[in-house]
């Protein structure tokens, strides 16, 4: 449709109609920062408590144990520590592929904090404690699966989400998605609206299991809760990139994962039928 079209189309819209958008974006900017403060029962603090959430990004893996655990200090463990082969990586097996498509996707996921399908199904079974002793040498797959176990066993939203925070501020894209999951699946913290927001924030940080997570999920919100969520995804970003450059000093890799120009070719541009 040409922009004509368009012009009549709004100029159809009577002053009434147009004081009940505004008034309609109004509800939804104050529902922003509600969905902050109130995130279910859990009150997962998100960015109305920026300054606090900046604090918590250097505080110890788990509030429990307040050790001198820090980012840097996790980081700069594990590149001394060999974890041995069950316990990090994402070693690319054509019999047991896991999510991967190919070795050079085995190999971005392995860099970026994916657990291949042995180390997941080894980490899955360590007890919440040793779990908890990887996590804090700095191993990314140990800290979302230990965010993961924790939300299942009833923790604060505050505990489980802090770790997944400072491991996504380090690097770790499974860190973000494991967010996403546990507020898509996990049901004590299930929030479809902020799940669609930390999938978008995958989708950013280059994996495109992002957009297949929101074209399954996303299809069941509102249009109201879609726009809440893609202002919610917008924050949460530019919270994650501060995180980043505050603690390390330095922006993200910006390497995507193998196949990812491909499928938005393929979304951006489907395939005719017939």
């Amino acid at each position: 449709m040409g922009g004509g079209g368009c012009q009549n189309q709004w100029g159809r819209i009577s002053v009434k109609r147009s004081a009940k958008i505004v008034l309609s974006l109004g509800s939804i900017s104050a529902a922003l920062w509600l969905v902050y403060a109130l995130v279910d029962k859990q009150q997962i603090h998100i960015a109305s408590r920026a300054a606090e959430a900046k604090t918590e990004l250097v505080a110890a893996v788990a509030p429990r144990n307040r050790s001198s655990f820090s980012p840097k200090s996790a980081q700069s463990q594990s590149n001394k520590r060999t974890f041995n082969s069950l316990e990090t990586g994402y070693r690319w097996n054509p019999l047991d592929p896991g999510i991967a498509e190919n070795e050079k996707d085995a190999a971005w996921l392995s860099a970026h904090g994916y657990p291949g399908p042995d180390v997941e199904k080894y980490l899955m079974s360590l007890s919440i404690d040793a779990l908890r002793a990887l996590a804090e040498k700095g191993n990314q797959p140990a800290q979302a699966i230990l965010a993961y176990r924790l939300a299942l066993s009833g923790a604060s939203a505050d505990e489980f989400m802090g770790i997944l925070d400072r491991s996504a501020a380090a690097g770790s894209v499974y860190a973000t998605k494991m967010t996403a999951d546990i507020l898509q699946t996990v049901p004590e913290f299930r929030n479809p609206e902020l799940a669609r927001a930390y999938y978008g924030v995958l989708l950013r940080r280059g994996d495109q299991g992002g957009i297949i997570a929101n074209t399954v999920f996303g299809s069941q919100l509102s249009q109201e809760q879609l726009v809440r969520s893609r202002m919610l995804e917008e924050v949460l970003w530019r919270k994650l990139m501060s995180a980043r450059m505050r603690i390390y000093g330095r922006p993200f890799d910006p390497s995507m994962r193998p196949g990812f120009i491909s499928l938005m070719e393929r979304v951006q541009n489907p395939p005719n039928k017939g």
